[in-house]
């Protein structure tokens, strides 16, 4: 469908589309993660109080692989893991890259209502359903490419993506030397409890609600609503607003093509994307398929424009 909006689980740096697929728009909605609200549940998992904050007895959590598709990833996951299994206040369980056979969900969801903090790192991509399930679970991510949550532009604005994470940029981690549990240590608990908050504000609408078991299939026409505004209802508001859908005939070619090269560009030289491009994350080859992207797509032409966002290699929680 090339004049589609799209509603997908990541998207590009430019919110439109990769070579080769639609003229429209495209939207990143969260990832579906291991919790959803339902009609038995007795204690939301993000809920904040004097007993849930005495549960949370790990500084730091992380689930899942060292290695990912991407090298650059990698190296980062090895460094953190590196510093983590040198703490006794953290934690960290090795996956397959299928993520099978270490933790079910139930018992990781869990563990993440035992943890204040829960790293992030990017994977195969710059995003992870681990963010969102350490999200709904009331865990504050560790981010390093705040890309991470900044494509989920329905869900979050600026200001809170600052106010439920913790940015450390991977430079500091790789290049700086910089020990991320230290960081996280100089937290004084009244900001930990900030972003504990603000996350039991946001959380609902980052999960899917379950429909009630006596409301069946829905063949029989009746409506259910959930009792928390939930990623449904933010999807299905953004999808009946007009301004979703435009441009209503699609970019022009000429607009494709700086997108194209304007998502080139970020992923090469973004603070938040640097490893991310084909180029750099597999030597030589990858390089060379970077320059034909370049070449094909007319990039000589391309400038920058207020989209690109300038670099930011600074601490911040």
């Amino acid at each position: 469908c090339q004049n589609c909006t799209v509603v997908t689980i990541e998207t590009s740096p430019t919110n439109t589309a990769i070579s080769g697929r639609t003229h429209k728009y495209w939207y990143a909605a969260p990832y579906p993660s291991s919790f959803h609200w339902w009609e038995g549940i007795k204690e939301l998992p993000w809920t904040v109080s004097p007993v849930t904050t005495a549960r949370r007895d790990i500084l730091a959590l992380f689930i899942g692989s060292v290695k990912t598709m991407n090298v650059n990833s990698n190296s980062l996951r090895r460094s953190l893991h590196t510093q983590c299994t040198a703490d006794t206040g953290c934690q960290w369980f090795t996956t397959a890259h299928t993520c099978n056979g270490v933790v079910n969900a139930t018992t990781q969801m869990m563990m993440f209502q035992r943890a204040q903090y829960c790293p992030a790192p990017p994977g195969d991509s710059i995003t992870r359903k681990s963010l969102f399930d350490s999200l709904v679970s009331g865990c504050v991510p560790v981010l390093f490419a705040k890309a991470s949550l900044r494509q989920y532009l329905w869900f979050f604005n600026e200001s809170e993506i600052s106010e439920v994470s913790v940015f450390i940029p991977k430079q500091q981690i790789q290049e700086s030397g910089v020990n991320f549990l230290e960081v996280l240590r100089s937290i004084p608990p009244a900001e930990l409890l900030r972003k504990q908050r603000a996350i039991a504000r946001i959380a609902p609408r980052l999960q899917y609600s379950v429909l009630p078991q006596h409301m069946g299939n829905g063949s029989d026409g009746r409506t259910w609503t959930s009792p928390i505004y939930d990623a449904v209802d933010v999807i299905t508001e953004k999808l009946l607003n007009r301004s979703t859908i435009e441009p209503i005939n699609g970019f022009t070619e000429e607009q494709l093509i700086q997108q194209k090269c304007m998502q080139n560009d970020i992923m090469k030289n973004h603070a938040d994307y640097t490893g991310m491009d084909p180029g750099k994350s597999k030597g030589a080859a990858g390089a060379h398929v970077s320059s034909r992207v370049w070449k094909y797509n007319k990039c000589e032409n391309y400038t920058r424009d207020a989209a690109f966002y300038g670099s930011t290699y600074k601490i911040e929680f």
